[in-house]
């Protein structure tokens, strides 16, 4: 079994929750004055869901086990994703940003991330730290998988 860790970016996460934060604070210190507490806890607050939010990425695992992809991570629950790398159709590259609260984010902790199709309409993105190898081992694999990029 050949394991990859998920490549991990706080860039998504900063550019959409970033100016929230920011604006926030502005409408504390417009409408209560410059609160220190206040501004200091949304701050403080922030921090701590950033790492957390990291550390729940650095269990995200991408596994070849035979003819199986395992996309897995582990925080509070367990999921592991199984897909027989003979069912891939196709892996391109895609910007992956927006999708904060969804499971592509679970998957693919980083802005950019790969998105593999297969069987007939699954997708699922993942974003492992050595791209080329993850897509080369898949390949000798399975030698149809269309790649884009």
């Amino acid at each position: 079994m050949k394991s990859y860790k998920a490549k991990i970016s706080c860039k998504p996460y900063l550019v959409t929750q970033l100016p929230i934060i920011i604006i926030a604070l502005s409408f504390i210190v417009i409408t209560q004055g410059f609160n220190w507490y206040l501004v200091l806890t949304i701050i403080i607050f922030y921090t701590i869901l950033l790492w957390m939010t990291l550390q729940f990425h650095e269990k995200t695992n991408y596994s070849i086990s035979g003819q199986d992809l395992l996309v897995s991570f582990t925080f509070v629950i367990s999921f592991c994703e199984i897909i027989n790398i003979q069912t891939i159709r196709k892996i391109s590259k895609c910007n992956n940003i927006m999708p904060l609260g969804t499971m592509d984010r679970v998957t693919a902790p980083d802005s950019k991330a790969l998105e593999i199709f297969y069987n007939k309409y699954e997708t699922i993105k993942v974003s492992p730290k050595n791209e080329s190898e993850f897509i080369k081992d898949l390949l000798e694999i399975n030698p149809n998988i269309e790649v884009v990029f």
